[in-house]
């Protein structure tokens, strides 16, 4: 009998989940995962392309995003460490900038107020930032200094009195065109150590300019942020964020996020290979009905 397309149905993501990580979550996770999945599917995946091409973020996403309700699922809501991951990756699956956008509020700028900021700075930011009210970004990286920052960071911040003057320039800062508030590392000039600031991108002296031309994660906003004698007030100083060794306990939280991309975009890449596979017709049927095709698949677990 004649195999046809139909033999192999096409599904919104394939199960490429190899080595069944998904099973080792609580049901309850497992049925999360499958509302993101499905919300991905839904709100996501259908602009990814076109907001790529045209290098735009699409804001209205935002909203919906914040009904979600996805900022912080372990400190907040209580979820693992595993579901975490797994999260970042399907949102990958879907499209990597969207992910980035999240990585960067929720990880980097949400894991620094957590991690660094006073209770009583917690308790007033936090909420809006949960909801996705405020956007934020998270300013290290400089025109001048990568992964050498820690040594190396030439933005400055003089004690003046009850404020903060803060200058010098960073660079390649996500979401830093549209975002409400960045948290900025910069170098006290008294101490010589790196310090963390929650800066309002409406005052005067901040200003920030996307960087045109990329050819990765295009619908991501990154920006060279310029500061110019900006004026912090001392309670916008996160409280904990006194060196760089504070800074570390971010980036060790927060990094791992990269390698679940990585997993997603594995993920994604196995769901397009999958599609060619079945949709593509040679000899008048699938590709996916043909003998060494299918021994890619491995043997039969059953």
């Amino acid at each position: 009998m004649a195999t046809t397309a139909a033999d192999f149905p096409e599904l919104p993501y394939a199960d490429g989940d190899f080595f069944a990580f998904e099973q080792l979550l609580s049901g309850k996770e497992q049925d999360r995962l499958a509302e993101v999945r499905d919300f991905l599917a839904r709100e996501v995946k259908p602009i990814a392309v076109d907001c790529w091409n045209r290098g735009e973020f699409p804001m209205d996403l935002v909203p919906k995003l914040a009904g979600l309700d996805l900022v912080s699922p372990v400190r907040r809501q209580g979820y693992s460490n595993l579901f975490a991951g797994m999260l970042h990756a399907e949102a990958t699956r879907a499209d990597a900038s969207i992910a980035t956008f999240l990585g960067v509020h929720d990880g980097l700028f949400t894991g620094s107020i957590e991690l660094l900021a006073s209770q009583e700075q917690k308790d007033e930011w936090l909420p809006d930032i949960y909801a996705l009210k405020k956007i934020g970004a998270f300013g290290l990286t400089e025109p001048l200094g990568g992964s050498d920052v820690a040594g190396g960071t030439r933005t400055t911040a003089r004690r003046d009195g009850s404020n903060w003057i803060l200058n010098g320039a960073k660079r390649w800062i996500g979401n830093a065109t549209f975002s409400d508030w960045v948290v900025v590392y910069a170098r006290d000039v008294a101490d010589n150590q790196v310090k963390g600031f929650m800066v309002d991108t409406t005052l005067a002296g901040y200003s920030a300019a996307k960087i045109e031309n990329k050819i990765s994660l295009r619908t991501v906003q990154n920006a060279d942020i310029v500061l110019q004698d900006v004026v912090v007030p001392d309670h916008f100083k996160l409280a904990n964020a006194n060196s760089f060794r504070d800074v570390n306990k971010v980036l060790k939280v927060t990094r791992l996020s990269v390698a679940w991309q990585a997993v997603g975009l594995q993920l994604a890449a196995f769901d397009v290979a999958r599609r060619y596979a079945v949709d593509r017709q040679q000899f008048g049927r699938p590709l996916a009905s043909f003998q060494l095709i299918q021994d890619q698949a491995g043997p039969d677990p059953g």
